[in-house]
């Protein structure tokens, strides 16, 4: 079965960057590569011929991203599909059956949940596979893969995502546990610090040997009692890429992120994964069955393979 890495681009700066690290991906992990535009038509306000210029733009501007992949990577095999909709709902159904799910950000916030960049939000949130927020950031020399471990299912898939990102890079891999996030009451006493400490060993002894089953690199443990946030933070300036798991909620907050993927993704310094339990749809909440597979009525597709 051919996996698919598909990437949301718009023709901006940090879906050009999202591109450039989709295709790399594809390449290190024998993927093809799908590039998605969509003309955000949610509202159906556009006329006829604004929607067939809109398309044409976009379909000149695709064109282009196809052929700069094939030039950045001539082995990966490259399509490209036009879709006209809502963005967070369309790339959410793309993501379906690929391995994962790429888009570009430019936007970074501050710590502690400040509501900054709230597409890229949504997309993770709504996405089924594996999403990747590629940040627009100073190139630098970058090494390793970061987790945030907890003892959650949806923490031990992060790990093994991890684990299995870390030994197809030959990369180290990192495991961090944080501590509770700012505001959540802690007992200060020596018996309770004591306890927290022995459970924090514990989960890390138990995802440390989870990720020997995926790497056969250099793993290392960091327990720190500060939030989770801020030291994944810290970590992920210097790390090729950051992983964290979040549990899908239910009802009106399924499409919200939990705290610490919230902020890694608005302060966003490296790639950052976000990882979902499982893989049920998460549009079927947002648009009816029947409404997508790809609406053939509203997509174009292309496709480049270079030798």
């Amino acid at each position: 079965m051919t996996r698919t890495i598909v990437v949301g681009v718009d023709g901006l700066g940090p879906s050009k960057v999202a591109l450039k690290w989709a295709t790399a991906r594809a390449s290190l992990g024998a993927c093809e590569l799908l590039i998605v535009h969509v003309v955000d038509d949610a509202a159906g306000t556009m006329n006829a011929a604004m929607l067939n210029d809109q398309s044409g733009q976009a379909q000149q501007m695709l064109d282009e991203c196809m052929v700069r992949a094939s030039e950045l990577r001539p082995d990966v095999r490259v399509r490209s599909t036009l879709l006209t909709g809502d963005v967070v709902v369309e790339l959410a159904a793309a993501s379906e059956q690929a391995t994962m799910l790429v888009i570009g950000t430019n936007k970074t916030g501050f710590i502690n949940g400040t509501v900054f960049g709230g597409r890229s939000l949504q997309i993770a949130a709504a996405a089924t596979a594996p999403a990747v927020i590629v940040p627009e950031v100073p190139r630098q020399i970058r090494k390793g893969i970061l987790v945030g471990v907890d003892d959650s299912a949806v923490g031990r898939a992060a790990i093994e995502f991890g684990a299995q990102e870390a030994e197809l890079r030959r990369q180290p891999l990192t495991l961090l546990h944080g501590g509770e996030r700012h505001g959540a009451a802690q007992e200060s006493t020596p018996d309770a610090a004591s306890e927290r400490t022995g459970v924090q060993l514990e989960i890390l002894a138990n995802a440390l040997i989870l990720a020997r089953r995926h790497t056969t690199g250099e793993i290392r443990t960091r327990r720190v009692s500060r939030p989770a946030a801020e030291a994944l933070l810290d970590a992920s300036s210097s790390a090729e890429a950051v992983v964290v798991g979040c549990s899908r909620r239910t009802g009106q907050e399924r499409n919200i992120l939990g705290s610490v993927s919230h902020d890694l993704i608005i302060n966003c310094r490296c790639p950052t994964v976000v990882i979902h339990e499982n893989a049920r749809s998460a549009t079927s909440a947002l648009v009816g069955a029947g409404e997508r597979d790809y609406r053939s009525a509203n997509r174009r597709e292309s496709e480049s393979t270079s030798s």
